[in-house]
Order: structure tokens, then sequence, then C-alpha cells
């Protein structure tokens, strides 16, 4: 259980970070060169301008229901994995065998 909340702790915390900018990316993407808004900081003004900063959290919660699941069941298997090669080894994961852990825990996630 706990590997599970650390896990959805880290994926709140990173979209919670990272979210008003990959909000202003996909504004600017979408934004054709003739619109008043040219760049990041005058995409960020234009919203907080019309929407106050909380504008920059629009869309939060459909992107927290996404992550929340897929980082706590990712972190687990990740951390269950390994965990599972130092008890039949009795040595830390080497790196393929890290790169097969995380490449099974984004897979499954």
């Amino acid at each position: 259980m706990e590997r599970l909340v650390s896990g959805a702790s880290a994926g709140t915390a990173s979209t919670l970070v990272t979210y008003p900018l990959d909000m202003l990316r996909a504004r600017l993407a979408l934004t054709s060169l003739h619109s008043r808004q040219f760049g990041l900081v005058a995409a960020a003004r234009e919203v907080v301008d019309a929407r106050g900063v909380a504008g920059l959290y629009r869309g939060l919660a459909p992107s927290l229901v996404g992550i929340v699941p897929y980082a706590a069941v990712s972190f687990w298997t990740n951390d269950a994995l390994k965990q599972g090669i130092r008890d039949r080894t009795g040595r830390e994961p080497q790196v393929v065998e890290r790169l097969a852990c995380g490449g099974a825990a984004g897979l499954l996630g």
C-alpha cells in the first residue's frame, strides 16, 4: 500500500507542477501565427488576465484522474520487480534488469 500511495503522490505532485506548462504548450500548438498571443509568457498572461491564476489549472481534474492510477501502478510495479530480483539473487538489479523493470512497469501502468 505504501508503494501505491507513494506513486500516486509522486504523480499528483509532478502533474501539479507541470500542468500549467503543458496546458500552455497545447494552447500554443493550436494557436495560429496571426493571433494576439505569441510565446509562452504572452499565452500565460492572456490566460491569467482572462481567468486568473486558476485558469492555468483549468482541466487539471481529468489529468489527475488519469495520472494517479498510472503513477501508482507504475511505481509499485517497478519497485516490486526490483525487490523480487534482490530477494532471488541477493544483489542489486543490474542496468539491464532495471531497464526491464521500468519497461514492464510502464507497460502495466
